[in-house]
């Protein structure tokens, strides 16, 4: 026996230190996952038929999501004090594969960053870091395989890694400096052209099958839709100014490449070049008062008669919201009087898109003969498959619900239907 505890001790020994190299080595793994914001995001989630949207609170707002059958989900994670929450949650933007969600809140450090929403794991993650406000999430198409959306940081347009927290800065064009930058608290205008641009760029989506950028430059006098065709690194493609207004909306057709716009209170983009027929007695006069269009970058017309889905000549019309269906054949757009830079939504239309598409619209709220709106109407979202339309629309009592109904303007339905105070729905881009 004796002879034997020596081999036995070594063995002991041997295996005590291989565990301590273990232990040693899985804490500093741990260490080491903790500063480098480890991206821990597995699982999926069958989310067909749901319909992110955000809850409005008395001092803030959380996103959350509506199940078919009415069952109100919120985001975790919302900064509360006694009085309830008082983080704001906006602009939300479902992963092509319906499987998170994305959205700008400034429910950390007071600041807006982009967050995800893990609907498999329940679990809220930031996603970006810093002093500058980080918003406006978005994806270019339907394709599954896209997980890094495009954001607004610094009045510029950048592309996403959410794993890593990095950014490709896409327009202005990034110099070579700009590649990947890290978005912390280094965030300056030195750390990549944040806030270094002349332009305010407040929103931005690819079309064009991604070869196109469309961006609302925002100024002091209103709102300049910009387009830019995406190059080579080096080169530079066609860069164009479309339209001038109060207020610009644009959305992107992911079937054909399409870009649908929004003017509201319509100004000539360059004043100096205005044709000839609409300057009267030296001063310059307008076509309309807003107007709907499209641009189509295989054959580049801007903004004519001939790309003209509709306008208005009075403020009696004017566009609130625009959503173009997942099939490029119609948008569904809010509609109402215009005054002060404000529109009150009271009809959802149904309009082909296509050129003076507005003189087959139709209505879907309120119908034809029906009474008017409880209250008013905005923020339209199409389904997947094109064939419903959810949108917002007061309730009384400063209450607003979501409310779906088909493309054939039957089976309105209330679906939150009292639960709480709803805005901006967006439909899962699942489908069984």
């Amino acid at each position: 026996m004796q002879a034997k505890q020596p081999k036995i001790l070594q063995q002991m020994l041997t295996r005590s230190a291989i565990l301590i190299v273990v232990v040693v080595g899985l804490f500093y793994g741990y260490e080491w996952l903790l500063n480098h914001d480890a991206d821990f995001d597995n699982g999926t989630a069958e989310t067909t038929g749901w319909i992110a949207a955000i809850s409005r609170k008395p001092s803030g707002a959380v996103a959350c999501v509506i199940q078919p059958d009415g069952t109100v989900i919120e985001s975790p994670g919302a900064r509360t004090d006694a009085t309830g929450v008082v983080s704001t949650d906006r602009e939300l933007a479902w992963r092509p594969d319906g499987n998170r969600i994305f959205f700008s809140s400034d429910r950390e450090d007071n600041v807006y960053n982009i967050f995800r929403w893990n609907l498999s794991s329940s679990k809220v993650m930031r996603r970006t870091l810093g002093k500058l406000a980080k918003t406006d999430p978005s994806f270019p198409s339907t394709d599954e395989s896209g997980v890094r959306p495009l954001i607004i940081f610094g009045g510029v347009v950048w592309e996403l890694d959410p794993g890593k927290g990095t950014a490709h800065r896409i327009y202005p064009p990034a110099d070579s400096k700009d590649v990947d930058v890290q978005l912390d608290n280094a965030d300056t205008a030195e750390s990549g052209g944040a806030g270094s641009t002349q332009s305010r760029i407040k929103a931005a989506c690819l079309f064009g099958k991604g070869q196109w950028l469309a961006m609302v430059v925002a100024g002091d006098d209103g709102d300049t839709l910009k387009v830019a065709q995406l190059a080579d690194p080096g080169q530079q493609g066609k860069r164009l100014t479309l339209a001038r207004g109060q207020r610009i909306l644009i959305d992107a057709d992911a079937a054909d490449g399409k870009l649908v716009y929004g003017v509201d209170d319509f100004r000539w983009p360059d004043e100096s070049d205005v044709p000839p027929e609409f300057i009267h007695n030296g001063v310059a006069t307008r076509p309309f008062s807003h107007c709907l269009a499209i641009f189509d970058p295989s054959s580049p017309a801007g903004l004519s008669m001939q790309s003209l889905i509709g306008a208005s000549i009075n403020d009696r019309g004017a566009f609130q919201n625009l959503a173009i269906s997942p099939d490029g054949a119609n948008i569904a757009v809010v509609v109402g009087p215009y005054s002060n830079g404000n529109v009150i939504g009271q009809a959802l239309l149904k309009i082909p898109v296509k050129a003076h598409g507005s003189a087959e619209a139709v209505p879907l709220e309120p119908r034809p003969g029906d009474p008017a709106p409880t209250g008013p109407i905005s923020d339209p979202a199409w389904n997947p498959t094109s064939d419903e339309v959810a949108f917002a629309m007061g309730t009384g009592a400063n209450k607003t619900d979501i409310f779906t109904i088909n493309a054939d303007g039957t089976g309105l339905k209330n679906v939150t239907n009292g639960k709480g105070d709803f805005r901006s729905p967006k439909y899962s881009p699942q489908t069984k």
